[in-house]
C-alpha cells in the first residue's frame, strides 16, 4: 500500500512511496520527511508538525494511477526546486565576477 506524506495546511506532496520494495530504506518516519525540507513546506512554507492519529486517511484501491501521478508531481517539483536552489548558490559566491590583481 503506498505512503503519501502532504502538507497539513496546503495538502502539497512532500512524500510518495509508492510500493513495498520502493527501496532499500523504507518508508521514513514523519521527522525524516520534515528534516528533508528544513521543517517548512516547499510549497507554502508551513512549519511541519508531527502528524496525529486523525491526520492518517486510508484510501480503498484504485489507489496506483492516482499515486503514480503524485509521484511524477513530486519529482518534477525537487528537480525544479533543486535547480532553483544551485543557481543561487552560483550567483551568491563570493567568488565569482572577482579579479584577481
Amino acid at each position: 500500500m503506498p505512503v503519501v506524506c502532504r502538507c497539513r495546511r496546503c495538502g502539497g506532496v512532500l512524500y510518495v512511496h509508492p510500493y513495498v520494495g520502493f527501496n532499500s530504506y523504507g518508508v521514513p518516519t514523519p521527522s525524516e520527511v520534515m528534516l528533508m525540507y528544513g521543517g517548512r513546506c516547499p510549497v507554502c512554507g508551513a512549519w511541519l508538525t508531527q502528524p496525529s492519529v486523525d491526520d492518517v486517511v486510508v484510501l480503498p484501491p484504485p489507489w496506483r494511477d492516482r499515486v503514480e501521478a503524485l509521484a511524477r508531481e513530486e519529482e518534477a517539483r525537487r528537480r525544479v526546486h533543486t535547480v532553483h536552489v544551485l543557481r543561487l548558490a552560483v550567483a551568491r559566491h563570493p567568488s565569482v565576477g572577482v579579479a584577481e590583481a
